[in-house]
């Protein structure tokens, strides 16, 4: 994808990785970038569209929830279910699809590529409506696998980099689970864990969506009422957690 098209998603990004320091700042806010426009449904969902024509035909698709690493009962289990729902995803009928996912201490993101279809970028949030209305299965199958690549992720990110592996040691201190815990008491972790943190936190109250890349703002926006506006908001976690920019 042209880099153009994703550098109006860098303000929101770093919206979005600054809420830890927002919670030390305050009230303090970091103002969006003028091209973003936001909304927020009734029940919590937050959405961000960038309408940009540098890229003709393409579009960024973005799931976010507000839960991470940080927000793990038990090892990784934010991580495996991240693993999960994005291998999942590659049953959508959607074609040349391109997706993405990351876990980080705050937040987790889905990430897909697509064409600019109206059909396309349906599929997309669909699979996110059924993500939040809780309508997810995982199968011990897949849970083992994607465990072993969680496991095999480490092992190398270790070995290609070990200084970021010491960082985010130093970075988790103090939070419910210690990285070097996670990285011991990983095996220790079941697919009932996996399910608790998916029941937990991929609720529409959580949740965000942006939608970035040639289409029009109107467009976007309509599609992404009629596709999360009948949804429930979901149930509150116990789990400390912050609102969204």
């Amino acid at each position: 994808i042209n880099a153009a098209l994703c550098l109006p998603l860098l303000p929101l990004l770093c919206s979005f990785g600054s809420i830890w320091a927002q919670k030390r700042l305050g009230n303090a806010r970091f103002p969006l970038d003028p091209s973003i426009h936001t909304g927020k449904l009734a029940n919590g969902i937050a959405y961000y569209i960038v309408e940009d024509k540098s890229s003709p035909g393409e579009v960024v698709v973005q799931y976010i929830t507000r839960s991470g690493a940080a927000n793990d009962k038990s090892p990784e289990a934010a991580h495996i279910l991240e693993h999960i729902l994005a291998r999942k995803s590659s049953d959508i009928p959607i074609n040349n699809h391109i997706i993405n996912a990351v876990t980080r201490p705050d937040a987790t993101y889905y990430r897909y590529q697509l064409g600019s279809a109206e059909g396309q970028v349906m599929e997309a949030l669909m699979t996110f409506r059924k993500w939040m209305d809780q309508k997810a299965n995982i199968s011990n199958g897949v849970f083992s696998t994607e465990k072993s690549v969680v496991r095999e992720e480490y092992r190398m990110k270790a070995f290609r980099n070990p200084a970021e592996a010491e960082l985010m040691e130093f970075f988790f201190q103090g939070s419910m689970v210690p990285k070097q815990k996670m990285k011991r008491d990983m095996e220790l972790t079941t697919v009932a864990h996996v399910m608790d943190f998916y029941r937990r936190w991929y609720h529409p109250r959580y949740s965000a969506v942006t939608i970035v890349g040639d289409v029009k703002r109107s467009d976007a926006e309509k599609w992404i009422k009629q596709t999360f506006a009948g949804l429930a908001a979901g149930s509150v976690s116990e789990a400390n957690s912050v609102a969204m920019v």
